[in-house]
């Protein structure tokens, strides 16, 4: 693994092999990174994220934010992202 020592990472997320985490991103309590994902600068992953192997998650990407639907009343959420996929720049997924 190759974890940035500025980067924000929950003592119970679940890291696969060769997993990097660049600067200034934060990877939360209840995530769960594929043997191959790259996170890069400044990304926020949380909210129950399943994320599968060989992924590229570019700068500044927020997966978890709560959901903006008017009937979502904070029960659990979260979100599966496959494997070998590429999430851009500046992308919001929320749970």
């Amino acid at each position: 693994m190759n974890i940035h020592p500025t980067a924000s990472i929950h003592p119970s997320a679940r890291l696969g092999s060769n997993v990097t985490v660049s600067p200034f991103s934060l990877i939360g309590q209840s995530v769960e990174l594929g043997e191959g994902t790259e996170v890069m600068l400044h990304t926020a992953i949380d909210c129950h994220a399943r994320i599968g192997k060989n992924n590229r998650i570019f700068p500044i990407t927020t997966t978890g934010p709560a959901l903006k639907d008017l009937k979502y009343r904070g029960e659990p959420a979260g979100v599966r992202i496959g494997d070998d996929n590429s999430v851009r720049v500046c992308v919001t997924i929320r749970c």
